[in-house]
């Protein structure tokens, strides 16, 4: 028996000798480490690029819905800047209120909750430029009226503002939902 007990002494020895110098040609812990973190690294690579795509996604797709209404938005705001007579200025506002009736609502949601947010900015937009329609048609049907000062004209002059206001603020909204640029 003690020539047993040697043999196994001896086979103990290497056993732990072997597993001291590394082991049987396996990884070091250095090195299951190092293979662990890089794993790591391209499950985040990963995990961020379909981030990405997925914020692109919802950004062209909320393109898509509200940027014909505001290319409307954008004709009414811009034509103020040069001067529009009342016809003109109802037809811009029906150019809006089409593209507005091709929004497919209940589907901004599902794109994102800041695309449906933008789409309730436009709306105001829409609103207040409408408002405006309300007080110059008032005006027009009260001969004693000069929209081009006075109530009438404060009025127009705040709802421009507001309308362009919310404009810009959709307008912001959307643009936001596009990722980050790298």
């Amino acid at each position: 028996m003690p020539r047993f007990k040697s043999t196994l002494g001896v086979a103990i020895s290497l056993v732990t000798l072997v597993l001291a110098m590394g082991g049987c040609g396996g990884p070091s812990a250095a090195e299951t480490h190092a293979a662990a973190l890089k794993k790591e690294k391209a499950s985040a690579a990963a995990a961020a690029k379909k981030l990405r795509a997925d914020q692109q996604a919802a950004h062209d797709q909320c393109v898509a819905q509200l940027q014909p209404f505001i290319d409307a938005l954008n004709q009414v705001n811009s034509r103020l800047e040069v001067g529009l007579n009342y016809s003109d200025y109802g037809d811009r506002l029906g150019d809006a209120q089409v593209a507005y009736d091709k929004i497919q609502v209940d589907g901004l949601a599902d794109i994102s909750p800041k695309c449906l947010d933008a789409a309730a900015k436009l709306e105001h937009s829409y609103n207040e430029f409408l408002k405006v329609k309300n007080v110059w048609s008032a005006c027009i049907d009260d001969y004693a009226c000069d929209f081009s000062k006075g109530t009438a004209n404060d009025q127009a002059q705040q709802g421009w503002q507001k309308a362009g206001q919310a404009l810009k603020n959709g307008t912001s909204e959307v643009e936001g939902l596009a990722p980050a640029v790298e």
